[in-house]
C-alpha cells in the first residue's frame, strides 16, 4: 500500500474562525430568530389535543392528516386538506430557504463546522422556545398562547428580513 500524501492546510477549521467572521453571528441571529418564529406553537399542538380529550390514536391520525383546532368555524373535513398541504409546503419552504442561506454563509474551509453552529443554534432556540410554550400556555390558556404565537411569528418577520439582508451584506462585502 502506498503512503498517504499529507498536504498542508491553509487554513484549520475551527468554532473561533466561525465565530470571528460577522456573517456567521448574524447567521445565528436568523437561525434564532426563524426557529421562534416557525416553532414556538409546534410543540404545543400535542397536548392541546389531549386536553382537548383526544387519546394518542386519535392524536396520531389528527398529525397524520394535519386537522386543524378551527373546527369551530369550518368542519375539519374542509379545514384538514388545506391545513395539510400549507403547513408541510410552509415548513418545507422554510427549511429549504433557510439552509440555502447557512450554505451560503458558511465558508468553504470550514462549511462543516459554521452549518452545524447553524443547526445548534436552531435546535437550542427551538427547545427553549418549547418549554417556555409549555409555561405560557399553561398559564394563558390555549385561544391565547395560539394567538401570541402567530403574532410572534408575524412579527419575526421584518427581524428576519433584516437580519437575513445584513448578512448578505457582510458576505459580499
Amino acid at each position: 500500500m502506498l503512503p498517504v500524501a499529507t498536504r498542508k492546510r491553509s487554513h484549520l477549521p475551527s468554532l473561533r474562525a466561525a465565530l470571528a467572521r460577522a456573517e456567521v453571528r448574524q447567521g445565528m441571529l436568523v437561525a434564532a430568530l426563524y426557529a421562534v418564529a416557525q416553532k414556538t406553537a409546534m410543540g404545543m399542538f400535542g397536548p392541546f389535543f389531549i386536553d382537548a380529550g383526544y387519546d394518542l390514536a386519535q392524536l396520531g391520525i389528527l398529525a397524520g392528516l394535519g386537522l386543524s383546532a378551527a373546527q369551530l368555524l369550518l368542519p375539519a373535513t374542509t379545514v384538514a386538506p388545506v391545513a395539510m398541504v400549507a403547513s408541510a409546503a410552509v415548513m418545507a419552504f422554510g427549511f429549504v430557504a433557510l439552509y440555502g442561506q447557512f450554505m451560503r454563509w458558511s465558508d468553504p474551509r470550514q462549511g462543516g463546522v459554521d452549518f452545524t453552529i447553524f443547526q445548534c443554534m436552531d435546535a437550542a432556540v427551538s427547545m427553549v422556545a418549547g418549554m417556555l410554550a409549555g409555561v405560557i400556555a399553561e398559564h394563558v390558556g390555549y385561544a391565547a398562547f395560539f394567538g401570541m404565537s402567530c403574532a410572534l411569528s408575524l412579527a419575526m418577520l421584518p427581524a428576519i428580513w433584516s437580519a437575513t439582508s445584513r448578512a448578505t451584506e457582510m458576505q459580499h462585502g
